[in-house]
């Protein structure tokens, strides 16, 4: 079959600050390249949180491409860290791929390649990188049906069950459901290990190669609309938000069902759920006081099961209510107007006011140090 060269598109927009959503034809990544990229030293070996992807400046020759590739990248900058990382660095000296054997051809779904497991385990971080591909696919119009999910720095070849729980425990599941055809979250080793065993190819084998139609490049998390202002910038509801949890909800029937009935959720962190675990007198009096209310459910997100069973149960309620903590970011999930009380002292960050901002909800920052913190929340439920 003739294939045509390799063609490069990418969508740029300016909100506060560049990013980037492209989609490569006709990849062709040559396996024996990336075994000798992914073995290499990780990039931040000793970092406490045991994140530690392969820098992706070391791949050049990792990608190329099945015709003439003409790709001229000035501003590594502009792409960020993730996916568009890849896409940057893979092709900076990218030349048209040697006649070497193509062993597996991805023709069927899109690839869509993020870089690492950013912030994994953190629900604001991985929910960015779910934003983040949403729009790519609107960017590309592509086909919403899903695709394939790949990260590529990964060192990660055992099971797929190890490379969401590394890189992806939160929103695996919803990754799988919603945006990858029912394809779990994988990484560019395990695959080519897959299409290697389906073909009776071994590893040690030279001059193989696989080719994808479609491959896009997701930004990394840390770069998505969730990180912007709200409210400051004029976009209350935002489209691209509330299309996105659409989208979402649509694909969950058994969530998008799930009717408001409590008045409220209130986060509590226990030891599972975070190492930044706040000890706070006056929310844990406001906890006592309301734990016998039939009304109020007072959750512990780490002892509710999958997201999908964390998105059920805010989504039954008409507020949520918890100090400043990734927890929150679950209030996108909740009916358009809800309520979102937000329990912290200066500033932190803007995420949980874009977040309520950019779904339509009411949201209200009170101070722990309040006179009386159970009157103020519950006068404001």
């Amino acid at each position: 079959a003739v294939v045509n060269p390799t063609s490069i598109k990418c969508s740029f927009r300016k909100f506060e600050y560049f990013e980037s959503f492209c989609l490569a034809k006709n990849v062709v990544v040559d396996t024996k390249a990336f075994d000798v990229y992914i073995s290499g030293p990780p990039e931040n070996a000793n970092d406490p949180s045991h994140y530690a992807p392969q820098p992706v400046q070391r791949m050049h020759g990792v990608l190329t491409s099945t015709g003439v590739c003409d790709i001229e990248i000035k501003d590594h900058a502009r792409y960020g860290g993730g996916g568009t990382g890849v896409f940057t660095y893979g092709f900076e000296s990218a030349k048209t791929a040697e006649m070497k054997r193509v062993i597996a051809r991805e023709s069927e779904h899109v690839v869509y390649v993020i870089a690492g497991g950013y912030g994994s385990g953190n629900p604001w971080h991985e929910l960015e990188q779910i934003v983040n591909l949403y729009e790519v696919m609107l960017a590309h119009h592509l086909p919403q049906d899903g695709g394939r999910v790949v990260i590529f720095d990964s060192f990660k070849r055992q099971s797929v069950e190890d490379v969401i729980r590394f890189h992806s425990p939160i929103y695996g599941e919803l990754i799988k459901r919603v945006f990858s055809s029912n394809f779990p979250l994988t990484t560019m080793g395990l695959y080519i290990d897959e299409k290697r065993a389906q073909n009776g190819v071994g590893a040690d084998e030279t001059n193989q190669t696989i080719l994808f139609d479609r491959m896009a490049f997701v930004p990394t998390g840390g770069t998505s609309k969730l990180s912007r202002g709200g409210q400051s910038l004029g976009c209350t509801p935002s489209p691209v938000i509330t299309s996105f949890i659409s989208f979402v909800m649509d694909k969950l029937p058994e969530v998008k069902a799930v009717e408001a009935t409590l008045d409220a959720v209130f986060i509590v962190r226990g030891v599972q759920t975070s190492n930044r675990r706040v000890v706070s007198r006056s929310y844990d009096e406001l906890l006592n006081r309301i734990k016998d209310n039939p009304k109020v459910k007072v959750v512990d997100f780490a002892e509710v099961g999958d997201i999908i069973e964390q998105m059920k149960v805010v989504r039954s309620a008409k507020a949520l209510v918890g100090q400043h903590g990734a927890g929150l970011t679950h209030a996108l999930w909740m009916h358009q107007g809800s309520k979102v009380i937000e329990i912290a002292d200066g500033f932190r960050c803007h995420c949980y006011t874009a977040i309520s901002n950019f779904a339509g909800h009411d949201y209200q920052k009170i101070s722990s140090g309040a006179n009386d913190l159970a009157s103020s929340i519950i006068a404001g439920l």
